[in-house]
């Protein structure tokens, strides 16, 4: 069992793992064998494994000691635990004392207990961050309690006394922070803006689509989605629901226990061709295996890591992590512009996440909702978002307006000379107004040719389907809604009341602007006519 390990010149200090032992259960109930150099845990979501050869370890008093360690979490933790725990484990072969100690460059009849120095240059010189600090305490400390571990056990205590403390909670939430904190109304109503229209135009896969729309309107854990499959959808009587696996907590088995949540009409429509999508592929190409779960985000081939083992239905659900992957890669494809940064907005589970919960608490929700709504056990992690202020908006004026709208990306339809060149353009019930239905405050006109119930003209120009007229009095509407937003600021109202149109502004100053290129444009040609 042991494997060859190459140390300084003519000294070899062979990397040991664990005698072979009896498989135990998890904290899922599931058998978890521990006959080999490799443990297996099981997880739905993750492959999690336990080499014990990259441990490197030396010492057989230590090798059986940490081996009850760890049995210990698996038996009473996540194997997401357990394995954060073995990571932290290997960082010590990257500390020189921990080395100078375990392959000594001169054999010694008996080798020194390790002491706390090793825990000094972790948390000084390495700079571990705190979780592995805390593993390696808690590790270090079940050690000494253990007979010829190799620990000291007062060097333990010394240890145990130390204070890691904790990460800061909600830094690039109270910051602010452009790339990592929440999105803002602007990008948060471009993005959804990107996503409607890339719905309409069929240009983004049904499962992507579906992914970042859950991300916004549930703000889901990336684990919550892997262990999503098509029977948690429900649309009955016109009432549309999912359940949301629960996470969290000390549940013994996964998929037991659910949130349920509403879906709205728009929701629920992609929700169910999503499904319906899964199952003709399934009835197109039958999986291999009936015992495998119908995973709402599934693989394209069952994953051989859990194939015959415990976790063998979800051989077909890709991981948390492959999920995190796909909502990056979908939101990047949607090319959507920052208007705070001027790029390309990243966006990943964790933003959308930060923004579900500071939107929540700007529109009044309490702490316990949100803690709820997000499915952590108490409302100590909520108190990072109730400290954002949502009272400070900045001002917006035309000049603001203008310089924004390239990069916002608001405005989605279609420019048209006149209304004779617009598609149902001969049709005057296709015609926008602004503020009379005067001939002159005509704006432009309704691609559609279904009645959508939105409020025209503002909520047109932020539409796919809208197509505004070259001479239409579009500077007169920009006027209207900057100095609707100046009293709404002036009157100190909440942030949100203040901020709901800025995107339609924006899409309104991107339509003047164009206007001005195209007549410009024009005005030359004639010149260089003349």
């Amino acid at each position: 069992m042991n494997v060859p390990f190459q140390g300084p010149p003519g000294i070899d200090h062979p990397i040991l793992v664990p005698h072979p032992r009896e498989a135990v259960f998890d904290s899922y109930d599931e058998r978890v064998p521990l006959d080999g150099p490799v443990w297996h845990l099981n997880d739905p979501g993750h492959n999690f494994r336990l080499d014990w050869t990259a441990l490197e370890f030396t010492h057989r008093g230590m090798v059986e000691a940490t081996a009850d360690y760890l049995i210990d979490l698996i038996t009473s933790s996540s194997a997401s635990h357990v394995q954060n725990a073995f990571r932290a484990l290997k960082r010590l072969k990257t500390l020189g004392a921990f080395r100078r100690w375990s392959h000594p460059t001169i054999r010694l009849g008996n080798r020194p207990d390790l002491l706390q120095t090793f825990f000094y240059e972790a948390r000084e010189a390495a700079k571990l961050s705190v979780g592995e600090l805390h593993h390696l305490q808690h590790w270090f400390r079940f050690l000494s309690k253990r007979e010829g571990s190799g620990v000291n056990p007062t060097s333990a205590s010394i240890v145990n006394a130390i204070t890691v403390g904790g990460n800061p909670k909600g830094v690039a939430v109270l910051t602010r922070d452009p790339t990592g904190g929440p999105l803002d109304d602007a990008e948060t109503t471009a993005l959804l803006q990107a996503l409607r229209a890339a719905q309409e135009a069929d240009s983004v896969p049904i499962d992507r689509l579906a992914l970042v729309w859950l991300c916004v309107i549930l703000g889901p854990n990336p684990r919550m989605i892997s262990l999503m499959r098509d029977e948690d959808f429900e649309d009955e009587n016109g009432h549309a629901q999912i359940a949301v696996p629960r996470i969290k907590g000390k549940d013994r088995l996964v998929r037991t226990k659910f949130k349920i949540r509403k879906l709205d009409a728009h929701s629920a429509g992609i929700m169910k061709r999503l499904v319906a999508t899964n199952r003709a592929a399934r009835q197109a190409v039958p999986w291999e295996d009936e015992a495998f779960g119908h995973a709402l985000f599934h693989r394209t081939t069952p994953d051989p890591a859990k194939v015959g083992r415990p976790r063998h239905a979800y051989a077909m659900h890709r991981t948390p992590k492959e999920i995190g992957r796909l909502i990056t890669q979908t939101v990047l494809a949607l090319k959507v512009v920052s208007p705070r940064t001027g790029k390309v907005l990243r966006a990943g589970p964790r933003r959308f996440r930060y923004t579900f919960a500071t939107r929540l608490l700007r529109e009044g929700a309490s702490k316990r909702v949100v803690a709820e709504l997000l499915d952590h056990r108490d409302e100590q992690t909520v108190r990072a978002y109730v400290n954002l202020r949502g009272d400070v908006v900045e001002k917006l004026d035309a000049a603001t307006a203008r310089e924004l709208a390239p990069m916002a990306q608001a405005f989605l339809g279609t420019l048209v000379g006149s209304e004779a060149e617009a598609l149902r353009g001969g049709t005057r019930a296709s015609r926008i107004f602004g503020s009379s239905t005067a001939p002159e405050s005509g704006v432009g006109t309704c691609g559609s040719f279904a009645f959508c119930g939105l409020a025209a003209p503002t909520a047109c120009y932020t539409c796919v389907r809208f197509q505004p007229w070259l001479d239409g009095p579009h500077e007169r509407i920009l006027d209207t809604l900057l100095k609707g937003r100046e009293e709404r600021r002036a009157r100190r109202l909440d942030g949100r009341m203040i901020t709901m149109l800025d995107n339609t502004i924006l899409a309104v100053a991107d339509v003047v602007m164009r206007c001005e290129e195209v007549k410009r444009a024009r005005s030359e040609r004639k010149d260089d006519a003349a």
